[in-house]
């Protein structure tokens, strides 16, 4: 830190405290848990970690992870709904919204506080799937592929914004599913995307349960019918049966 007419002026550009981590929930409050005992070394350096939990039913659940958060935030069912609200109680210069089933080693924030790396504006990480049998470790690196090459991401790949930026672009767009690929094409208008090293371990168990090849068809269909112009309100109905609730 250097001083200029008497006034402190940060050099690094990144500090510890300039990241909050965003982590959305709805009926999953025992992975949050196991998550948020994973992240509290950052915490202890001063990163900031707040829950994003859309379950009514959950709210004393979530309540209790208070001593493993700074904040606990409750807002109505939707993932984009759930981490807008956060986003606005959050106050790290660059958030990081980062699913509930994911696993990460700490090494994969290290660009964020390290003045010799160049951050960027938005960015994304690259995906395992674990267990990686079957053909999921296919699956990995075309959807790696595939995100480098059209600058979009999916939400398990640990999609992180500048606050400035996010805010600019209006947040996430208030819809029930590929809100995350509605936010990428929106940040690709502003800036090209960064890919730091690392990777973002998401849980198979969506594969495991409704099998392989139907959900890697299941996904393809749902993600053409968005692009040639589908309700994602409706397209969320066939993604989340279980959860009409949060489809409106």
């Amino acid at each position: 830190m250097a001083v200029q007419q008497g006034r402190a002026v940060v050099v690094a550009a990144h500090s510890i405290n300039s990241l909050s981590i965003i982590i959305p929930t709805y009926g999953d409050i025992e992975q949050v848990a196991v998550l948020l005992n994973t992240l509290q070394p950052l915490r202890m350096q001063g990163a900031e970690l707040l829950v994003a939990n859309g379950c009514a039913d959950d709210a004393n659940r979530a309540a209790e992870l208070a001593l493993l958060a700074d904040h606990i935030v409750e807002s109505p069912p939707g993932r984009a709904r759930q981490m807008n609200a956060a986003a606005a109680k959050a106050s790290g210069d660059y958030l990081l919204f980062l699913h509930a089933d994911s696993r990460v080693s700490l090494s994969l924030f290290a660009p964020f506080f390290s003045p010799d790396v160049t951050t960027g504006l938005w960015g994304f990480y690259r995906l395992r799937i674990e267990p990686d049998y079957g053909l999921l470790p296919l699956v990995a690196r075309l959807i790696n592929l595939r995100s480098v090459l059209t600058q979009i991401a999916t939400g398990d790949q640990a999609l992180w914004v500048k606050r400035g930026v996010f805010e600019s672009i209006g947040g996430y767009p208030d819809q029930a599913l590929m809100e995350d690929i509605e936010l990428c094409s929106r940040l690709g208008k502003v800036h090209r995307s960064t890919q730091h090293s690392g990777y973002v371990i998401t849980s198979a168990r969506r594969w495991q349960k409704q099998g392989q090849v139907k959900t890697i068809l299941t996904m393809w269909w749902l993600r053409l019918r968005y692009w040639l112009g589908a309700n994602p309100n409706a397209l969320a109905a066939i993604y989340y049966p279980h959860l009409k609730s949060r489809v409106r």
